[in-house]
């Protein structure tokens, strides 16, 4: 059933694509989403003209942001398997795919050479290059109920410039016993990819693996609990608000 489906849906979109390039509203489509990077072959099959960018970053800064988060994985453990099983599945589906498909790009690289990267980048896509590349889009946040209990609200406005800097964290920030455990679940990876390791691994038995995976387990629930006693607390709040302003409605005089 999907492989009957995956032809209809290319046309559908190509055609949609098109008919909005005529009117002029957009020659190009982008889409920024991590989880993309394991349905890879199947973006393939559905954009064969699409141009896939696989970005990657040294894990265990990638694992810092994920445990500061407070929404993705929440242990050094979890952290490291699904970095190095996302990392894997991009790569190896990018070694199946033309070369004038997948581009592969270091994120270090883009700090440290963002002229010379973003000039592969749009010669890549096809695109002219533009100085307005090398600065980032300043980003409004979003006004949210209740913001001191958001997790995703920002607490400061967002540089506009690309930081230099914004790498190895890891050294100075990640405790020792972290550095240890995420070397030991994805020690070879970071080696295949070029980045500095420490050579100091560990054994992990069966029994701490299904501890991290209930620590990751036990968390996820209740953040989807929180999620939802919001989601009551602010259908409540809305259904008190419109009934107050019914009523103030009715009771207006004409």
């Amino acid at each position: 059933m999907a492989q009957t489906l995956l032809p209809a849906a290319s046309t559908l979109v190509s055609t949609l694509g098109w008919r909005r390039r005529l009117s002029g509203v957009v020659d190009v489509y982008k889409r920024q989403t991590p989880d993309y990077v394991t349905e890879i072959p199947l973006l393939a099959k559905l954009f064969p003209e699409a141009r896939i960018i696989h970005i990657y970053r040294d894990g265990r800064d990638v694992a810092l942001s994920w445990i500061q988060a407070r929404f993705t994985p929440q242990n050094m453990y979890t952290a490291a398997r699904l970095w190095k099983s996302w990392v894997s599945a991009g790569r190896r589906a990018g070694a199946a795919l033309p070369r004038e498909m997948y581009l592969e790009l270091r994120y270090e690289q883009l700090l440290a050479q963002p002229r010379e990267t973003m000039q592969r980048v749009c010669e890549f896509v096809g695109e002219p290059f533009d100085e307005a590349v090398l600065r980032l889009t300043p980003i409004r946040p979003k006004r949210r109920f209740f913001p001191r209990f958001n997790p995703f609200a920002q607490k400061q406005p967002r540089p506009v410039e690309i930081v230099s800097s914004n790498c190895g964290k890891w050294k100075t920030r990640m405790p020792a016993r972290d550095r240890v455990l995420f070397e030991s679940v994805a020690g070879d990876l970071l080696r295949t990819l070029g980045y500095e390791t420490e050579g100091r691994t560990r054994r992990i038995g069966g029994a701490e693996r299904l501890a991290w995976g209930l620590h990751q387990h036990f968390w996820r629930v209740a953040v989807r609990i929180l999620a939802l006693r919001f989601d009551a607390c602010f259908a409540t709040f809305r259904r008190l608000t419109w009934a107050k302003a019914r009523s103030r409605f009715r009771t207006a005089p004409p």
